[in-house]
């Protein structure tokens, strides 16, 4: 974790090991909620947590949306398409780990 140079705003870069992470741990359970579970130590710290993830329904960004309370996605206005890719990625994260039983 790195201060941005502003009060209270901190950055975790990415690094090169998360896509090698992503191939080497596809075998585990559970694998939807291990950044859920990792947020949960900094709850007391942090008020918001903001993930920026790759524009794909991977692993990583599995994990982000079923870590959140809220998502927020980035559409162009004009094209139809992204709203209807959003509507697919909403669905296909519905019933992977959203349950509140943890």
């Amino acid at each position: 974790m790195k201060s941005s140079g502003l009060e209270n705003l901190y950055i975790v870069p990415s690094d090169i090991e998360l896509a090698e992470t992503e191939q080497n741990i596809t075998g585990r359970t559970v694998l939807e909620k291990i950044l859920k579970k990792a947020l949960k130590s900094f709850e007391e710290y942090f008020d918001y947590v903001f993930i920026d993830c790759p524009p794909q329904l991977g692993f990583l960004t599995t994990n982000a949306f079923v870590a959140t309370d809220e998502a927020v996605d980035k559409l162009n206005s004009q094209e139809e398409q992204e709203l209807n890719k959003s509507k697919q990625v909403v669905k296909a994260i519905a019933g992977r780990g959203r349950k509140k039983a943890d």
